[in-house]
């Protein structure tokens, strides 16, 4: 004899009854002698009614989604778990026989059976990927990356599991992407090819911790869906790679100029420094350190890119006095206080940038491919001019270097080092002739 539904119960002379257990107490209905199509549709009425009554309406069963169902695992075991979703899925049908509006839709049920199977989400592949690696990634990268897979989930919709996404569904991704209006931008153009890139880079990261991981395996290939999904740009004269040193003529400009308040410091900074905009915007005075009594002043830097961009920067005797102002004269602990933003998340490089820009236009420093990021291009010129040891000018710079080139000298011995590096440096009268 096939088994009965759940809540369903036959007697002895062969009429049906309704029994479920809520809150311990056993309620039982019963619905005489009826077809058993016709009690399969009953018993949701009346448990539903005993539901209201001793539980309340705002306790009645949750969604079914990923997180309820890993939180029910936790506390009724992975059995009474699979039990609650069986009632959901004959829940399902009996709407559907009332014809009423299924409390739960055949995606949210086959997502509960999905979890309670240990199937991964992409957001919560996303938060096992940083709580083993967030000590490699800066706050600002950890936070691209959250806003990267939170679109990309967004987009999936039910077919939020990381199994789901193949190549096919990748590339369906990146094509919507290239299409969809960028909503930062006032006129819906859409993203630009180097910022879809830089989504896909999060992407590949991620499903590259989970291929590791053995979590992903599409038929049976060890493939990463995200490679060879790159968009193609078209050349970015802004690259870092065509931005071009300021040579002496524009430089005796700008020191001749007296420029507005900060910008007749902040480019002296980045020209002895070769601080990237963020880094440098970031400064705060309790960022500007001393070597005992010696007069070596160093700035800790808070990388913004990796984990090699915090460094320790010293100051070049030429910029101390400017520096040294700054923090005296500042009055809320920023070093460059006079900037402000909107940007929600604080960031004032862009800003900062723009109002140099506005600031050296009578100057006509015009020509091509200089800009503010010149500074940080002079700055390396400078250091490759003094024949600087290349795993030193690495880590001034703020790459990544394996050799952790100045460390070996100890905190004290180490400062002193970068110290004679900088001022060995001529900032101020740059050889171009490699750049012509």
């Amino acid at each position: 004899m096939a088994a009965l539904p759940r809540y369903l119960k036959r007697r002895s002379n062969g009429s049906y009854e309704v029994q479920k257990r809520i809150n311990g107490k056993v309620k039982t209905k019963r619905l005489g002698q009826i077809a058993l199509d016709e009690a399969k549709v009953l018993r949701w009425a009346y448990i539903q009614q005993w539901e209201e009554e001793e539980l309340g309406k705002s306790q009645l069963r949750p969604r079914a989604t990923p997180e309820a169902i890993r939180k029910m695992v936790q506390e009724y075991g992975e059995e009474g778990t699979q039990q609650y979703i069986w009632s959901l899925q004959e829940e399902h049908e009996a709407d559907k026989e009332l014809r009423k509006k299924p409390s739960h839709t055949v995606e949210e049920l086959q997502i509960a059976n999905r979890v309670l199977k240990g199937h991964l989400t992409i957001e919560e592949a996303h938060e096992q990927w940083m709580a083993e690696n967030a000590q490699n990634y800066s706050a600002r990268s950890q936070q691209t990356h959250a806003q990267a897979i939170k679109l990309l989930s967004s987009w999936m919709g039910d077919s939020q599991f990381v199994e789901d996404v193949t190549r096919r569904k990748a590339g369906e991704f990146v094509t919507h992407l290239l299409k969809e209006p960028n909503p930062r931008t006032k006129d819906g153009s859409p993203r630009s090819a180097e910022t879809i890139n830089k989504l896909i880079s999060s992407y590949r990261q991620l499903w590259e911790f989970l291929r590791k991981k053995g979590i992903i395996n599409e038929n049976g290939q060890d493939l990463n869906p995200w490679d060879r999904q790159q968009v193609k740009t078209k050349k970015n004269t802004k690259d870092s790679e065509d931005t071009l040193p300021y040579n002496k003529v524009e430089l005796k400009k700008l020191s001749k100029a007296n420029l507005p308040a900060p910008f007749d410091d902040i480019w002296r900074v980045a020209l002895y420094t070769g601080l990237r905009r963020e880094e440098l915007c970031r400064i705060e005075t309790k960022d500007i350190k001393e070597l005992g009594d010696e007069g070596i002043f160093y700035f800790e830097v808070r990388g913004t890119k990796t984990a090699a961009a915090s460094r320790k920067m010293v100051l070049h005797p030429d910029i101390v006095g400017r520096v040294l102002k700054r923090v005296k004269d500042s009055p809320n602990g920023r070093l460059w206080w006079e900037l402000k933003t909107t940007r929600k998340d604080g960031m004032l490089g862009d800003t900062m940038a723009k109002g140099y820009k506005r600031s050296v236009k009578d100057l006509k420093l015009n020509r091509e491919k200089t800009r503010f990021a010149s500074f940080r291009s002079n700055f390396a010129t400078a250091l490759k001019q003094a024949e600087t040891y290349q795993p030193y000018l690495m880590e001034l710079m703020g790459h990544k270097n394996s050799e952790l080139a100045f460390s070996r000298y100890g905190l004290e011995g180490g400062i002193k080092a970068r110290y004679a590096v900088i001022c060995k440096a001529d900032f101020m009268h740059p050889d171009l002739s490699a750049h012509e």
